[in-house]
């Protein structure tokens, strides 16, 4: 960061005209805690005044525990593990990586029923 003479070090401001919509990239995300209530407003304003934020969130399937803070200028959020080292944010589950899981699942015990429905009626291939 620069150091301003007078004042001390210089701070990036980032309004509403510059295009980051908080609420939005939060919700981008699968946070298991998100269905508490309160939770969620509680996390937007704590990310709004610039806090790393405790939270729960789910990476490759499972639930690791870390940290969040809002990167306005790269319009995205950046996640920690608990040692606060990084953790690549394409790699924590977004709505639409659960939703394709969920669908693979779901073809997957359809597939399994039809086959043993097949077995029981005595037809084979």
């Amino acid at each position: 960061m620069e150091r301003d003479t007078d004042k001390g070090y210089a701070m990036n401001t980032y309004g509403e005209q510059y295009g980051f919509d908080l609420k939005a990239t939060v919700d981008k995300y699968h946070l298991p805690e998100m269905n508490k209530p309160g939770y969620r407003d509680q996390l937007l304003k704590s990310l709004e005044r610039g806090n790393l934020h405790e939270i729960t969130f789910m990476k490759n399937g499972k639930e690791s525990s870390g940290f969040v803070t809002a990167n306005p200028q790269f319009k995205s959020l950046d996640f920690y593990d608990m040692d606060l080292s990084p953790v690549y944010s394409k790699a924590v589950d977004s709505h639409d990586v659960v939703e394709q899981k969920k669908a693979v699942k779901v073809a997957e015990v359809v597939t399994e029923k039809e086959q043993t429905s097949k077995e029981k009626a005595g037809v084979t291939r």
